[in-house]
């Protein structure tokens, strides 16, 4: 049969009545299975087997034999040297039995040359190696019951041991087995490792990739591997341990299964399962039979869900939730109880933050369409669909393709409840509503009594039935069908209002723009969503918004073919009125291709826009921005041409115009002028607005239009000492020559401005800037006598604070100075309205702009505060900017006169301070300011200079005399020196810290006096300058440009008064005078101050 082989015996050739006999033995090589005659019953492998030794005998139709094998390989697969083999072949069937070893064997290609299906599938494209042992029989051919499976009439008992073993995509590095197939049962037993066995291969499931490592020990029976697998044909036992492993990007670091099954019962003694993004923990009975009855309890902690939306296939899911239940009954009706606690949970954009929901689930005969659930949810800040929903309750069933539900929401001061079902057909949806109220404020709109609200949706057609909301007197109908799409049919869509307080409507919407009046309209929705076809009138009586009211607002509205039909007449009163009629198309609204583009029939524009002379109070309610708005505007304004090249002509007339601006405290009036409207040209003819001292603000120029886009564009603006800010912020005037010319939409902004005599409360201004979500603040400053109250030595606390103060710390707001290796940090150029604007602007500060405040918190008011300023600066200062850049500063701003209190101690600024602006992207000025004090009784004049960047200051302390900088800074702080601060400390600094707290309690009354007399400068001290208690009294005020007077009046013991009259002649050289009455005291000496009587002082500066 294709093989060689020697034999030693005796053959006895048959005779009549006599059958052939024989008994061989001896070695045999090449012998192919495949090659044997059919009716030995010999499987028909590929096989090579290199006999060691055989016998075989046999006599008629009965062969037995047995073999010892050299190495030899069946269907591709190893077996080793020595292995063993016993076969029968005759009238009863086939038998065989082997044991030895085998490398290489192909489950799937074994199971596809004897038929058996379970084996023929790629799973079990592999690679086993290990030691077996196998037996089995089949009958002979033709002796099978008909059509009896292969599977039925076959036995096969196998057992051993795999190494190294590959199979499933995964590997078996030692796993012992067992199997047995009789009467087509199955029964096998596995005890190993396993190691990287893809889960997204065994299922089938790209998303579930990954790799599992563990052990198993379990056992299963198989009733009959010919007939489908069925719970009730399933037993097993066991458990499966889980070691470090993922599936889907889920981490597992270990999972626990321990459990046995058994007719359509199974006990589950553990199931666990730890990761870092869940934790599942269950125990109990499973019963898919009739009899028994399940009692499983699980508890879930998925810490993570964006985790298990991934392996279900879904994104975008964000949150925590935990889930306890039980699961009861069997297969009749299996059920689950329960509970959700969820927590920041989200889909997309809509997202609860804390959602907690009980439920009960019913599945009978596990058949998950005739399923029933119920569900009791509360959710808090929920956000969905643009609505921020405080508190949602909701209590739902579904059962037989329908869904009831009961619902509330509540929405900041809004709630809706509704009542209905969902019924879901096979060929369309519908709700039903039989109960819906929305309430505000005591305004609450509902179905009406009696009605049942139906809405179905299906076969791209949506049909409204019943649907009609009342609020008293008012109602909202609509009913009727409207196609989605052309190839649905058509039908007609009915809405009708009936006297709807916009009011009431209002506070429904939330909104806060001051509507009122009734509103009726009557529309009808015919053709498909995709070309409707709109007919409607709309009418409002006695309406307003804000404080802008009219008699009436009707309209006639039509929308078909792409285009607008208007006929609306809004009436403010008998006698002033505003049309708008005509046509225009929807490409009006869309943009154009730019250049001409001559009307069409489809594309033409027709619309007039007429009105008599109407009060200009409306603007109020399209803006919060001005208030007080009086005057009249008039206006004749025709659009023609095409929908992508529109054309305006007319005019518009503004009379009497006034407005309040409440934001700079300030108010204007005079405005007159007339708007000319070419077709491509609009003209302003030169107009003024008037301040409260009325100084004008000119206005002229004019801007080419061409197909809805601005073109050229001339304008000039000039004003002198214009009114801009006049309230707690400061008072502050401007004068202009500014000229805007270019394009509108890349203009150019070119000339100067120059600040009045000023005053700015830079301490109320911060306050418009403070973030109140910002978690980001400064340390809080503590003063240095508190410091030193709280432990440590004055020689420690003075040097530390000393240290603290040379650090190059960045000011309040900015960022440290960029680390050696880190880029600079660039400012974006600015976006929006900004984006394509070209400017070169001068801005003059004449040395006259006072800076005031008190405890300025540049970072919020819980962060610290940097004490008080009262300082005139000037300066020269250039903002430039490209089309496309950043803004960027140059020039500088010079310090004239000023004062800085903080915790207590005042410093004198010194004129010529600069802050230069020297045009970087983020600006950054160079610093150079000095500050001095002298500190009482000790004639030391101590001096606080700040250089370097404003992101990066650099603080020297010098004094007169010199003194080392430790104890400058002590008599700055404690005004005595690092060695005068002993161990009697905290005793010691009681009176300062006495003299501090006094300079509090008077320091709100001054500021409170100084802005009722709008002085620039107004003190109440409490103490000398030399640190005694004494009351004083200090003004100063700005006069001009140029001029300061200030008057300083100390009552006491030794009182004295000082005026000072400071005038700038030039830009180098200033005038000052000072005089003082005879005051009391010995001979005008106060302390270690001299007081002149008179005196003028010429002072020239130079800056190099």
């Amino acid at each position: 049969y294709g093989g060689t082989a020697t034999a030693r015996g005796f053959i006895v050739p048959p005779a009549d009545g006599r059958p052939l006999a024989f008994d061989l033995r001896g070695a045999a090589d090449g012998v192919d299975l495949r090659n044997l005659p059919a009716d030995t019953g010999a499987p028909a492998l590929e096989t090579r087997l290199s006999v060691a030794e055989y016998h075989v005998a046999g006599k008629g139709g009965t062969i037995t034999g047995s073999a010892v094998l050299n190495e030899s390989t069946v269907e591709g697969a190893r077996l080793a040297s020595g292995t063993a083999a016993d076969f029968k072949t005759g009238p009863e069937g086939v038998s065989y039995s082997a044991r030895g070893g085998v490398t290489g064997l192909n489950l799937q290609r074994v199971g596809r040359v004897m038929e058996i299906d379970a084996l023929n599938e790629p799973a079990y494209d592999g690679e086993i190696n290990g030691d077996f042992t196998v037996s089995g029989s089949m009958p002979p051919a033709g002796r099978a019951p008909r059509n009896a499976p292969a599977l039925s009439t076959m036995t096969l008992n196998a057992s051993g041991t795999l190494r190294n073993s590959s199979i499933m995509g995964g590997r078996l590095p030692e796993l012992a087995f067992e199997a047995g197939l009789a009467g087509g049962a199955l029964d096998v037993r596995a005890e190993g490792s396993f190691e990287d066995f893809n889960p997204g291969t065994l299922a089938e499931r790209k998303e579930l990739e990954g790799n599992v490592s563990g052990r198993v020990n379990v056992s299963a029976h198989v009733a009959n591997l010919s007939e489908p697998i069925t719970p009730e044909s399933i037993t097993a036992d066991g458990t499966v341990s889980i070691e470090s492993s993922e599936v889907g990007g889920l981490q597992i670091t270990s999972a626990h299964v321990e459990g046995k099954y058994a007719g359509g019962v199974g006990d589950l003694a553990r199931l666990q399962v730890s990761s870092p993004d869940l934790n599942v923990e269950a125990s109990g009975r499973i019963a898919l039979d009739r009899t028994s009855e399940s009692d499983l309890k699980y508890h879930v902690e998925a810490v993570d869900l964006a985790k298990l939306a991934e392996l279900a296939g879904q994104t975008g899911v964000t949150g925590s939730a935990t889930l306890d239940g039980t699961l009861t009954g069997n297969v009749a009706a299996l059920q689950t109880a329960g509970t959700i606690n969820g927590s920041n949970l989200g889909q997309g954009e809509n997202n609860a933050l804390d959602l907690n929901s009980t439920y009960s689930v019913a599945i009978p005969e596990l058949e998950f369409v005739k399923a029933r659930v119920e569900a009791d949810t509360k959710a808090t800040f929920v956000k969905a669909g643009g609505l921020e929903i405080n508190l949602l309750t909701a209590k739902t069933t579904y059962e037989n393709q329908r869904v009831d539900f009961t619902t509330h929401v509540q929405e900041q001061t809004r709630e809706l409840d509704a009542t209905g079902s969902l019924v879901l057909h096979p060929d369309h949806q519908e709700v039903h509503l039989p109960q819906l109220a929305v309430r505000t404020q005591g305004v609450e709109w509902r179905t009406a009594p009696g009605s049942d609200a139906a809405i179905q949706y299906g076969e791209n057609r949506i049909e409204l039935q019943g649907v009609r909301l009342v609020s008293g007197a008012q109602s909202l109908d609509v009913s009727g069908a409207i196609a989605l799409n052309a190839d649905a049919p058509a039908g007609d869509l009915k809405v009708q209002a009936t006297g709807v307080d916009l009011q009431q409507l209002e506070s429904l919407m939330l909104m806060d723009r001051g509507l009122s009046g009734t509103l009726s309209a009557d529309a009808t929705i015919s053709g498909n969503a995709q070309d409707p076809v709109v007919q409607g009138q709309v009418a409002i009586t006695n309406g307003g918004f804000e404080t802008y009211k009219y008699d009436s607002l009707t309209a006639n509205v039509g929308f078909a073919n792409d285009r607008i039909d208007l006929d609306a007449t809004l009436q403010q009163s008998p006698a002033e009125a505003i049309t708008a009629k005509g046509s225009v198309p929807m490409s009006l609204f869309q943009p154009g291709p730019g250049g001409h583009v001559p009307p069409t029939e489809e594309d033409r524009v027709d619309l007039r826009v007429q009105s008599t002379a109407i009060d200009l109070g409306f603007l109020q309610g399209l803006t919060t921005q001005v208030t007080n708005v009086t005057g009249t505007l008039q206006a004749d304004v025709r659009v023609t041409g095409s929908g992508q090249d529109p054309h305006v002509e007319g005019f518009v007339d503004i009379k009497g115009g006034a407005f309040g601006v409440p934001l700079g405290g300030v108010s204007y009036s005079g405005l007159d002028t007339r708007i000319e409207l070419a077709e491509d040209v609009v003209r302003l003819q030169k107009f003024s607005i008037l301040d409260e001292e009325g100084q004008p603000l000119n206005v002229s120029g004019e801007l080419a239009v061409h197909a809805r886009a601005v073109g050229a564009v001339n304008i000039n603006i000039d004003a002198k000492n214009f009114e801009l800010i006049d309230n707690e912020l400061g008072d502050v005037g401007i004068g202009t020559n500014l000229r805007i010319t270019g394009e509108l939409r890349r203009p150019v902004i070119q000339g100067d401005i120059r600040l009045q005599a000023g005053r700015l409360e830079v301490d109320r201004i911060l306050q418009l800037f403070y973030d109140p979500y910002s978690v980001q603040e400064l340390p809080p400053v503590v003063s240095a006598e508190r410091t030193v109250e709280g432990g440590g030595s004055a020689q420690e606390a003075t040097t530390t604070a000393l240290r603290q103060a040379q650090v190059s710390a960045a000011v309040p707001g900015t960022k440290p100075e960029a680390r050696e290796g880190e880029g600079e940090e660039e400012a974006p150029a600015p976006g929006g309205a900004l984006e394509p604007v070209s400017i070169d602007v001068r801005v003059v500060i004449p040395d006259n702009l006072v800076l005031r405040g008190r405890r300025l918190r540049p970072g919020g008011p819980t962060s610290a505060s940097l004490g008080d300023i009262n300082l005139t600066v000037g300066g020269d200062i250039q903002v430039v900017k490209q089309p496309g850049g950043p803004i960027l500063l140059l020039g500088t701003v010079q310090t004239v006169r000023g004062m800085y209190d903080f915790q207590g101690r005042r410093f004198t600024l010194e004129r010529g301070g600069t802050l230069r602006f020297m045009g970087e992207p983020v600006p950054n000025p160079a610093l150079d300011i000095t500050a001095t004090r002298v500190i009482p009784n000790t004639g030391v004049e101590a001096q606080v200079r700040i250089q370097g960047t404003a992101q990066a200051p650099q603080l020297t302390l010098t004094s007169t005399p010199p003194l080392p900088e430790a104890d400058i800074l002590a008599l700055i702080v404690f005004n005595r020196s690092v060695n005068e601060l002993g161990t009697g400390e905290r005793a010691s600094l009681a009176a300062t810290a006495g003299g501090i707290a006094t300079g509090f309690i008077a320091a709100p009354l001054g500021e409170s006096i100084g802005r009722a007399l709008d002085l620039d400068l107004f003190e109440i001290t409490t103490t000398t300058e030399e640190g005694d208690l004494g009351a004083g009294l200090t003004l100063g005020q700005q006069i001009g440009d140029r001029a300061f007077l200030r008057m300083r009046q100390q009552f006491g013991e030794r009182s004295s008064t000082e005026f000072l009259l400071e005038y700038q002649l030039t830009d180098f050289l200033r005038l000052q005078t000072t005089a003082a009455p005879e005051t009391t005291g010995s001979a005008n000496r106060i302390g270690q101050r001299r007081i002149e009587r008179a005196g003028i002082d010429l002072i020239f500066f130079f800056s190099y």
